[in-house]
């Protein structure tokens, strides 16, 4: 039975987790019997390729196969999952489907925004019981909901994959089990890994309404009766499962998208780079190949001539432009005075240093270059595991959080790349009170953990960057620094450079602040920093309730 609790944030959001519901050995016993299905291309359900072309939606889905294995069909004849949707359901619940979902390596298999039931004739008809029986990443594909949306009538039509306004990603462990209301909006992102996804779907309805009655699923351009293996003519559009005006394709982000180019220069240099180019592409780059030759301010210029405005540049193109002529020259003109000298001094560092001391508060007041941000997190790393004693190195870091990509950097996140293992460390939701992880109200909501043997904890600073979810940054003054060493606020304060957390034994200070010039306007990065906005703040509601005289920690 689902408690009073989970029962409320079911019905509020549309979506339950509930983590760590199967045991390791289950798990693993579920993915044997998964594979013994998917092995057997033969009991795939049918689907032909208009299907894919017109919905987007192309894992390989295997229906009604849990008679394959044991432990599902356990839990479908069984009391467990039974009891749960049975507290859904007043008037009692029945066994709808099994579905067994794979996206093999590779393919950039997903499964595209929809609705498991046509909100118009079964508002509140189906439940589906989604267990994971391996961990999933940002990147391989975690489930994407917009909270609250199934009471919010039909999926509005638009680009298969569009993101929606609100929407939450899940990214599940091995074990976890997630509950979502058949008319919630949720699409699982294509699989961007070399390594298979698959997760289990067993779906229950209200024991009221037939199975046949439950056959049409509702996507962001037309209804499909699965039943029928065909689209239903859609009222709204009056054709057949396409939204919009009447003999209008569906409108589509990734229909406007260039296509990659088949001749030309750019055609060639691509395939020249792919033959000798390792793997670690973006799924910007992936969806649409550019060459590019030279920018100039917000515009770039492939080697075709094509022009396109730049809505994806990184922290220090954002910060000016594409070479910004003040820039470029003074660029050059220290180039062709001085090189590499390590870390021997010189007049630009000295007049470096002199202004950062004269533009930043003085709680900071030493200073340390790094050539970029996960540098900086490596040698914050070497300087806590200096000064902390043995049994005082733990660390806790953030959920969905970027901090770089070598070995220490990647130990502070929350996600894997194919082969990797996750984070040893504990890994902490967002206190966020818009959106909270744990479905609680300011109210009645309290501190989840009191006085656990914390050494640090690592948050960055905020230069925004698109996508990018702000933590909402109200860390208090009055919150003690418990059994925190001096010489560490001394070693982080070093460490950090002119972006330096700073905390010491007077408490946790608030708001980020002003370590740039108002002038200079550094303000979006491709990490999730905030560097400092001058008089700009912006961002979550903390950084906009800011003033500019805050205190300037942002430890």
């Amino acid at each position: 039975m689902l408690s009073r609790e989970q029962h409320q944030i079911l019905t509020e959001q549309g979506a339950l987790h509930l983590p760590a519901f199967f045991s390791p050995a289950e798990s693993q016993r579920l993915v044997e019997e998964a594979q013994v299905i998917m092995s057997q291309p033969a009991l795939m359900s049918p689907r032909d390729e208009s299907f894919y072309a017109r919905y987007g939606a192309d894992n390989a889905t295997f229906v009604n196969q849990h008679a394959h294995g044991a432990l599902l069909g356990s839990l479908v004849e069984g009391p467990r999952l039974a009891s749960l949707a049975s507290s859904l359901f007043p008037h009692g619940a029945a066994f709808h489907m099994s579905l067994v979902q794979l996206s093999e390596p590779g393919r950039r298999q997903g499964i595209s925004w929809h609705q498991d039931v046509d909100p118009s004739q079964h508002e509140g008809a189906l439940y589906n019981f989604l267990i994971y029986p391996e961990d999933l990443t940002l990147e391989s594909g975690p489930l994407v909901y917009v909270p609250g949306s199934h009471r919010a009538g039909r999926l509005p039509p638009g680009d298969h994959y569009g993101a929606l306004p609100g929407q939450r990603e899940l990214v599940a462990r091995a074990g976890d089990l997630a509950i979502v209301h058949g008319t919630l909006f949720h699409c699982v992102p294509r699989n961007q890994t070399g390594r298979r996804r698959f997760s289990i779907n067993l779906r229950f309805r209200d024991a009221r309404v037939r199975a046949d009655q439950m056959t049409v699923g509702v996507y962001r351009n037309g209804k499909f009766d699965y039943g029928k293996g065909a689209p239903v003519q859609d009222p709204a559009s009056g054709r057949n499962g396409a939204a919009g005006p009447a003999g209008a394709p569906a409108a589509s982000v990734a229909d406007t998208l260039p296509a990659a180019p088949q001749s030309g220069a750019m055609a060639r240099l691509l395939e020249r780079e792919r033959a000798l180019l390792t793997t670690g592409m973006t799924p910007g780059f992936l969806a649409a190949p550019r060459v590019f030759s030279h920018g100039r301010g917000v515009r770039l210029y492939d080697v075709e001539g094509a022009e396109y405005f730049d809505f994806s540049a990184g922290t220090f193109t954002n910060a000016t432009g594409h070479c910004h002529p003040r820039v470029v020259s003074f660029m050059q003109e220290r180039v062709a005075d001085l090189w590499n000298i390590h870390d021997y001094a010189s007049p630009y560092r000295a007049s470096l240093l002199q202004q950062l001391d004269e533009l930043t508060p003085p709680q900071i007041d030493t200073f340390e270059f790094y050539s970029g941000g996960t540098e900086t997190i490596e040698a914050g790393l070497r300087a806590l595991s200096s000064v902390l004693p043995e049994g005082r190195k733990g660390l806790c870091t953030f959920k969905q959080g970027y901090h770089g990509k070598t070995l220490g950097s990647r130990s502070l996140v929350g996600w894997a790349m194919p082969g990797e293992q996750l984070s040893p460390h504990p890994m902490l939701d967002f206190p966020n009170c818009y959106r909270c992880p744990f479905g609680k109200a300011p109210a009645s909501c309290d501190k989840g953990v009191r006085g656990a043997a914390r050494a640090n904890r690592r948050r960055e600073p905020r230069s925004w960057r698109r996508g990018d979810r702000a933590h909402p940054g109200r860390w208090r003054r009055d919150q003690p620094a418990r059994g925190l060493p001096g010489a560490l606020a001394g070693a982080l304060s070093r460490a950090r450079g002119a972006a330096v957390r700073r905390r010491d034994l007077r408490g946790v200070w608030p708001h980020r602040a002003r370590l740039w010039h108002a002038a200079l306007r550094p303000h979006a990065g491709p990490h999730g920093l905030r560097q400092g906005h001058g008089l700009r703040l912006s961002g979550d509601g903390a950084g906009r309730a800011a003033r500019a005289d805050d205190p300037a920690a942002v430890w």
